[in-house]
């Protein structure tokens, strides 16, 4: 027989449906390359889930910190007006300085690197709890631990 360059058996229809098949076919992966491209990105997935986290996980603590101040703070101004103002108005009572210093230091000294300072309603420094007052009037600054 003649060859006339034709296939037989081959339908050209039935080979027009095959190619989005062979298309899909190459977009597939083989297990192993999904296997090493899971194993590569798993370890990158833990460490953006972990920094956002930590992320969260700081910001708690910075805010935990903060009230911690402000009760701290609460705790001093009600000490101080307790024991260290003069009552002479009771509309308006007024600080005394020389109760007051005795006063912040103490109540400063259980946190070894808290300076705590005391002013008065027109920004005048009254107290620090670094600064030691010594007989004579002496002032010496305590150096931090």
């Amino acid at each position: 027989m003649p060859d006339s360059g034709r296939l037989t058996g081959v339908d050209p229809a039935d080979d027009l449906a095959r190619a989005p098949q062979r298309r899909l076919r190459k977009l597939v992966f083989s297990p192993l390359l999904r296997r090493i491209l899971l194993v590569n990105a798993l370890p990158l997935g833990l460490l953006v889930a972990a920094l956002l986290y930590l992320d969260t996980y700081q910001d708690g603590l910075i805010d935990a910190e903060a009230a911690s101040l402000r009760v701290q703070a609460q705790v001093f101004a009600g000490a101080i007006g307790e024991s260290a103002t003069s009552i002479e108005d009771p509309e308006r009572p007024v600080l005394v300085p020389d109760l007051a210093r005795p006063l912040l230091r103490r109540l400063v000294e259980p946190t070894p690197f808290a300076q705590a300072r005391l002013y008065d309603p027109d920004g005048e420094l009254v107290a620090d709890s670094r600064v030691i007052t010594g007989p004579g009037g002496a002032v010496t600054t305590e150096p931090l631990p």
